[in-house]
């Protein structure tokens, strides 16, 4: 009998917004298994042919209900309680072993940071968002040296004070909605492939550094930055771009849109390149803000391969 192997598993303790809490193993696009905590979910909202069962899983019975289809899903009638998370996520990858690729972790979820590290058995993530709200500087911090491995950090709602940690470097994406806690220090070390900053304290002089390092070819590494500003006037684009040499949009050089994903497409004709002594350009878009690495000047490129510097508007 064929059996099929799972791919990855998706950690999810969402207390805020849609609330998700649940252990997801993927098998392939179309075949998963999902285990759900809901304490909101009712005999009335289950489908035809389910019913209500008790599982034991060491000894700890839960209360759960089983909808079978192409996408299988068991849910847990219950507060999701850290216990159950943890016994659920550590009996399902005793299963079914495979990789964590994500796990969006909220720190509300967890009563102390000595819970949370008894819970996590989990050291590897691909991909980590960290929903911190009011945690402290040292919690964060701890959390993060926690995992290993991860490519793609993404910090939600944190508004604690400035986080040092190594492990936010070589990042391919670093995303944060609010980036207070990311001093300029530390801003001008990052040597991520993509970053995407939300509200900040940073100044025009700033972003102007950033672009003099990149080229004086710091980096190396970087596709895009986008800084979200306030609405940017003439004397502020003055402090980005006055002293670094730029020209207008050529289309016989780029396409005249940039794609950052499927959802997003950036107007470049009315933006500026930077070019670099070794042919390297950026992309500058003053309407929001942009930095881009195409390696010459010698071909069109691809309208969804351009890195770029940006500095929205909000």
């Amino acid at each position: 009998m064929h059996r099929l192997r799972p791919s990855y598993c998706n950690l999810v303790t969402r207390t805020t917004f849609d609330r998700k809490v649940c252990v997801e193993i993927v098998f392939s696009e179309h075949v998963k298994l999902t285990w759900m905590f809901s304490k909101c979910f009712t005999k009335k909202m289950m489908v035809p042919g389910e019913v209500i069962s008790a599982r034991k899983i060491d000894g700890t019975v839960l209360e759960t209900s089983c909808k079978c289809s192409s996408i299988n899903t068991i849910i847990t009638f219950s507060a999701p309680l850290e216990s159950s998370f943890q016994l659920v996520t550590s009996y399902l990858l005793y299963l079914f072993p495979c990789p964590i690729r994500k796990f969006e972790l909220d720190m509300k979820f967890f009563s102390n940071l000595t819970s949370f590290s008894k819970l996590i058995t989990v050291e590897k993530c691909e991909m980590l968002t960290l929903r911190a709200g009011k945690s402290s500087k040292e919690n964060v911090e701890k959390v993060l040296n926690s995992f290993d491995g991860f490519k793609y950090f993404e910090m939600i709602g944190y508004v604690g004070e400035g986080i040092a940690c190594e492990k936010m470097n070589g990042l391919d994406v670093l995303k944060t909605n609010d980036a207070i806690w990311l001093p300029t220090n530390i801003f001008m070390k990052l040597d991520c492939r993509k970053i995407e900053i939300g509200e900040n304290d940073y100044l025009p002089s700033d972003i102007n550094k950033f672009i003099k390092k990149w080229l004086n070819y710091g980096f190396e590494n970087l596709e895009y930055l986008i800084v979200h500003m306030e609405e940017l006037f003439e004397e502020e684009i003055e402090m980005i771009l006055g002293d670094v040499f730029v020209e207008d949009w050529d289309p016989k050089i780029r396409h005249g849109y940039y794609r950052t994903n499927k959802t997003t497409l950036y107007d470049c004709r009315k933006g500026h390149d930077i070019i670099r002594a070794d042919g390297k350009i950026s992309l500058s878009l003053t309407e929001c803000f942009t930095l881009e690495t195409q390696s010459n000047r010698s071909s069109r490129p691809n309208i969804s391969s351009q890195p770029f510097f940006e500095a929205m508007k909000k």
